[in-house]
């Protein structure tokens, strides 16, 4: 009755490649962020362009579910955005298995983006 359990440890398989896609990623969706609110008078309008954007980005970039296993269409929007390749990158940098894309391709993307 008082068994013990005992979680496995997370142990970073790649943590230069998990730094650089924490740190791109940062500064990819900071910039994101800024583009949208240029274009806004007021701080409510911003956060609700904001949501517009972010709400169907965590549900189409696999962090719920694998990309592959959507329709082709929403694959292929799914590609087009940011979160994707840093879902990606921080998957294969802590676990080191798996992957869309290798990570370096990955972080480099997430360079592009930024």
């Amino acid at each position: 009755m008082s068994e013990i359990i005992q979680a496995e440890a997370l142990k970073i398989s790649q943590p230069v490649s998990l730094l650089l896609a924490l740190r791109l990623s940062s500064v990819a969706f900071a910039l994101m962020g800024i583009l949208v609110s240029v274009g806004v008078r007021e701080i409510f309008e911003a956060m609700t362009m904001a949501n517009f954007f972010l709400f169907p980005m965590v549900f189409l970039c696999g962090v719920f579910f694998p990309v592959t296993a959507m329709p082709v269409v929403l694959q292929a929007v799914g590609f087009l955005l940011p979160l994707t390749y840093s879902v990606d990158a921080l998957r294969q940098s802590l676990l080191s298995s798996g992957g869309l894309l290798h990570r370096y391709l990955d972080l480099l993307i997430l360079a592009g983006f930024t």
